[in-house]
This record gives C-alpha cells, structure tokens and sequence, in this order.
C-alpha cells in the first residue's frame, strides 16, 4: 500500500508528497502477549535477498565503512557467479576495486563482463535535461546497461552513487526521482540494487527529513533498526530531536487514510514516547511500523539496542513515566528482543473487556 503526504499539513515532510515502500528488512513474525517480553531468534526475522536486498541504501559515516560494506556486498555476488554494476565516483571505484581485489580477480571478473564499473557523473550526464531526470533516456542508459547485464541469466548486483552526487548538487527532488526510476527498473527486471549517502549530507542541522524521505524510497537500510513483519507501511528515522514531530505526521496520515481518525491522538502518543526513548535512551535510529489488527490499529517502534528493553514499570516508578503512559492507552504493548536490536510493540484500540463483548 502506498501512502502520500499531504502537502497542506502542518507537520509535513520536507521534500513534497513520498511514497512510503513497504517493503522492510530486520522484521520479526508478530507475536502478541499482553505485555510480554519474547525472544526471537535471527532466522525468524530474515527475508527473502528478492525483497529486504532488492533496494537498499547505506548512510555512511566514513569512507572505510562504505568500502566494507560495498565489499561485502559484491564479493557475495561474484563468489556466487553474479555480475556485479558499479556506478560510481572515480574515487569509490578505485577504493572498490582495491578492496576486491584482495579476494578476488577483478582483472578477470571485468574481461569476462562480471564486473563493470562506470562513472556516475558521465553516466547522469546521460539522462539529465535540465536539472530533472528524464525516464526515456535513463531506460535508454541505465536501462539498457542493466538489461544487457541481467539477459546474460545469472541475476546482478548493482551499486548506483549517482543520487548521492545530485543530493550533493542540491537536487533533492531530482534525487529522489532518479530513486524511483530505479524501483520502476527494478519491476520489469530481477536485479539488486545497493544506494550509499554520506550520513552528514542527508542530516544537516539535525533536520532529519532527508534521512526519511531517501529511506522511503528504498527497500532497507544497511545496518538499520528492525521492522514489524506483519507491517503495511514502515518509516525510518534518524536519531535527531525533530524525528518525533515527523513520526506524529506519518500516523496521523496514515490512520487518516485508513479510516481510523478516532485512533489518532492515542496512536500519536505512544508512538511519540517510544521514539523519544529511541533518541535519549537507546541513541539509536528506528522504524515505526503500522498495521491495521482485528480491533484498532498495531504499531512498533523497532531500535538497535537490544540490551536496553523496557520492562512494565512499577505503580510508584516515576522514572518510568513514558512507560505508565503507553500502558494506560494502548489496549496491549510488549516487545522483543533480536540480534538485530528490539522491537516494541503496541495495540492500539478498544480495550479487551470492550472489543470482546
């Protein structure tokens, strides 16, 4: 399901009207319990590679760990006989190119058409006009490049900088058109594809609208907080103080366009609260995941830190005041634990007692 933002609202996302992907990586199978504190194990939140792989993105902090992730990633795909696309900047496809070649041959890979590395900036000269991405041409380019690859019948592993390099330019809207171009591509051909940013281009000034709006237009994010695995439509945000106003504009959309505007503020104030104790608590960046159930609405609010997990606080903890909250509005909360963080979860709507009778 796809949702779009209203651009007359007064919380509303930076950028103009998103798409929100639902497809997520990190999920875990729903497991209900009034106020439980399950264990999940890894192989329970795993997806398939065609879907938690098939688009991600990595906001990276450091040069090297963009190498060791793009490193990862494609001498994976070559050991398993994959052609592998690097749309790059002259300086990532040297340092990728180093990198492999401490693993593999890449002078051999690029001979017998495994590998192939192109410039980004030549290859974004090929479908620009005019500051805007023009999709006859970028089928033209990118289209025909990938088609040729994929046709060969072993699958690819692509990597595109290309939407870093416009986000660079100031080009937010172009970039996130280029991104959809690529999920367009991605329909009518079976391929994976691996986008990188550097973290401090789409988080200036604490502003976390960039990280959200480049996180909805892809289908994971690298190293990224887990997700609910019976979710409609996921959200990721950064660890900045003005996440949590933007979190309140994602539910009040959504349930809007769902149909349960009587659900709103109370759904808003519990998602509010476990994003607060995301950012102050955990420190971590997170996800919120939203679900129509049988009796209101699911939400889940998943962060890296698995070793920091809520607990029911006791009726004269005031410490756990945020917590005494999301137990007196939500018809049922728990959360648990993974390999990947935590997630914690609640049911949003009409009382056991009220929605039983």
């Amino acid at each position: 399901m796809s949702i779009i933002l209203p651009t007359d609202s007064a919380e509303t996302l930076a950028g103009g009207p998103i798409v929100c992907h639902t497809l997520h990586t990190g999920t875990i199978r729903a497991i209900r319990g009034r106020g439980s504190d399950d264990t999940v194990t890894s192989g329970a939140h795993q997806l398939s590679a065609c879907d938690a792989d098939r688009h991600r993105v990595a906001f990276y902090r450091s040069e090297s760990e963009l190498t060791d992730v793009a490193v990862g990633t494609f001498h994976d795909a070559l050991r398993r006989g994959e052609p592998v696309l690097v749309i790059a900047t002259a300086e990532h496809r040297r340092a990728l190119r180093a990198g492999l070649s401490e693993l593999v041959d890449t002078e051999s890979a690029t001979a017998a058409g495994q590998l192939t590395m192109q410039d980004a900036r030549e290859v974004l000269s090929g479908f620009m006009v005019n500051g805007c991405p023009d999709a006859a041409r970028f089928e033209a380019t990118v289209g025909d490049l990938v088609r040729r690859i994929v046709r060969r019948g072993h699958g690819l592993s692509a990597f595109g900088e290309m939407v870093a390099l416009l986000w660079d330019d100031g080009m937010p809207h172009a970039t996130l058109a280029v991104e959809q171009l690529w999920n367009d591509l991605q329909e009518r051909h079976s391929f994976t594809l691996l986008c990188a940013y550097p973290a401090q281009l789409v988080m200036t000034d604490g502003d976390p609208s960039g990280y959200i709006d480049i996180g909805s237009a892809h289908s994971s994010i690298v190293c990224g907080p887990p997700s609910a695995a019976d979710a409609e439509v996921v959200r990721h945000f950064p660890a900045l103080t003005g996440s949590p106003r933007l979190v309140r504009v994602f539910i009040r959309t959504t349930l809007q366009e769902w149909g349960l505007a009587h659900l709103v503020d109370d759904a808003m104030l519990v998602a509010t609260e476990l994003a607060t104790n995301a950012i102050r608590h955990a420190r971590s960046d997170f996800a919120v995941s939203l679900a129509r159930s049988r009796h209101g609405v699911r939400l889940a609010v998943g962060d890296t830190r698995s070793d920091m997990a809520p607990s029911r606080p006791a009726d004269d903890d005031t410490d756990g005041r945020g917590l005494h909250l999301i137990a007196a509005t939500a018809r049922e909360w728990g959360h648990h634990r993974l390999d990947s963080g935590k997630l914690v979860w609640a049911e949003i709507g009409a009382p056991p007692e009220v929605a039983e009778r």
